[in-house]
């Protein structure tokens, strides 16, 4: 037992949080980061965060915007605060206002998979005949896929 979990006892919000996190099977480095935001944001209100409202939320958002933090991790504390606002306290009114943030220049499909060429538009990667211009990157990847 470390001397952190010693001192200090967990608190029944926390607790609920790390059991709801449990019940839907997150991973340990997911129910850590998520705690972790979570925990920043109450630092950062100076309260419980459970009665924090729509204005801490997004102060707390355009903190971590300023700080020039990188957009994944943004878009980690934005999950943990959706996730506990949403599933552990109940909330319908905030989570849907906690936007996640778009990554500048990346550009995916709506489920960020990668999609097959279209039929009939040709073979991108020129084996041999004419054939359009590679446009995306996502047409360099399916190149040197076929190529290998």
């Amino acid at each position: 037992m470390s001397k952190r979990s010693a001192a200090r006892p967990i608190t029944p919000l926390r607790q609920r949080m790390i059991d709801d996190m449990t019940i839907r099977n997150l991973s340990a480095t997911t129910r850590a980061s998520y705690v972790h935001w979570v925990k920043s944001f109450a630092l950062h209100i100076g309260r419980s965060p459970d009665q924090a409202g729509r204005e801490e939320v997004r102060a707390f958002h355009l903190h971590l915007v300023r700080r020039k933090i990188a957009w994944a991790t943004l878009n980690q504390a934005v999950s943990g605060l959706r996730f506990f606002f949403g599933t552990t306290l109940g909330r319908t009114d905030l989570p849907v206002r906690i936007a996640y943030v778009r990554i500048p220049g990346k550009a995916t499909t709506r489920s960020g998979a990668w999609r097959p060429p279209i039929p009939g538009h040709g073979d991108r990667c020129g084996a041999g005949r004419a054939s359009a211009p590679l446009s995306t990157s996502a047409d360099l990847s399916v190149c040197c896929r076929r190529q290998a």
